[in-house]
């Protein structure tokens, strides 16, 4: 095994590792690595690590300083011994699975906690998706990193609507992924995309401007349009705007003006066009946690059924496709069957329309 850092370079030996330190200073060391199974606070990690409690909490609370506080599912951990018999522990070593590009040693010398930074790579790969079932499936069928469909929306967002792809469906995209120790670290950027549908093609370019990227079309123009085709960049459409639907809930025959979608625990909301926070409140017997934007004289859009708030919303805080709100726990809020999300265009006329999202220009 081959591990590669800033500052510290780890090389396999028979049962040891040679851990070259900052001051050109060589050891032999012993150590063991282990994959956590199970989510646990740090304090309880050093616990079971027979550390003595003055020294855990020296060293709680200079990790606190630079964001480590808890040991996460599938982090990975190296204890390295000076002495692996009586259990006297050099420094430790964590990776968490969350956050790729740094690494955490504690030193148990001087109970210091430091962040280390990993080399990372970027690299230029190109991916041809067809679509059979699924996005999802397709991206993982061509062995594409996951976190491309949502740089995928980003830039297409506002010319297809991705939860109405059809089988056969094309995408060509050209990206650059970062990696570090041969691990992917997630999409970097997309430098170019192509899409072909049955009745539709798109092309985007990146294009450097300001110091950022912004995606144009084959003549040069920009792809954002006023509105997004879609304020989930996961789940799916269940309920389109239909004025004789049967309700779900109390099985009458009601008007639904709106269109629902459902989505994982945590999804974010996207605001379909750039916009002002006109209203928000509770209503749980009916709405649940909903919000009203007002994006310009003629259009605003009610977001229903979320879970809750994002920490600071108030009436005028400016919201866009740029920005997110959080909606979707388990304990689903209003007179609702499941985690839903609920869009209303309104006209002029005050009056909410069916129109649907791909049908905006």
């Amino acid at each position: 095994m081959l591990i590669t850092i800033a500052i510290i370079v780890i090389k396999t030996t028979k049962n040891k590792k040679l851990v070259e330190v900052a001051n050109d200073k060589v050891e032999n060391l012993d150590s063991k690595t282990e994959i956590s199974n199970k989510e646990l606070a740090l304090s309880a990690f050093l616990e079971n690590n027979e550390i003595a409690s003055s020294d855990q909490q020296i060293i709680v609370n200079n990790a606190a300083k630079i964001g480590l506080t808890d040991i996460g599912i599938g982090d990975k951990i190296a204890i390295f011994y000076k002495n692996k018999t009586n259990n006297l522990i050099d420094h430790f070593l964590i990776d968490p699975k969350a956050q790729k590009e740094k690494t955490f040693k504690i030193n148990m010398n001087n109970l210091s906690v430091i962040t280390i930074k990993k080399a990372v790579d970027v690299k230029s790969r190109y991916g041809y998706i067809v679509i059979d079932s699924s996005l999802f499936e397709a991206i993982i069928g061509n062995n594409l990193p996951f976190s491309i469909i949502a740089k995928m929306e980003e830039v297409l967002g506002y010319s297809i609507d991705f939860f109405h792809l059809n089988k056969g469906d094309i995408f060509k995209v050209i990206f650059t992924e970062k990696t570090a120790n041969n691990q992917s670290l997630g999409v970097d950027r997309i430098e170019a995309i192509q899409y072909i549908g049955k009745h539709k093609k798109v092309e985007a370019f990146a294009y450097l401007k300001d110091d950022q990227y912004v995606f144009v079309d084959e003549y040069g123009l920009d792809l954002k349009k006023y509105f997004l085709l879609s304020p989930l960049q996961y789940g799916r459409m269940t309920s389109a705007f239909n004025l004789n639907r049967l309700h779900p809930v109390t099985g009458e025959m009601k008007a639904h003006f709106g269109t629902d979608y459902a989505a994982p625990e945590g999804t974010p909301i996207l605001a379909v066009a750039d916009g002002e926070i006109e209203k928000y409140e509770s209503k749980m017997e009916t709405n649940g946690n909903y919000a009203k934007i007002r994006h310009d004289k003629t259009y605003e859009t009610q977001y229903l059924h979320m879970s809750a708030f994002v920490q600071g919303l108030k009436v005028g805080s400016k919201s866009s496709p740029r920005t997110s709100h959080r909606f979707c726990r388990a304990d689903w809020t209003g007179y609702w069957s499941s985690c839903l999300l609920q869009v209303l265009e309104k006209w002029g006329t005050g009056e909410p329309s069916g129109r649907k999202f791909t049908k905006w220009k």
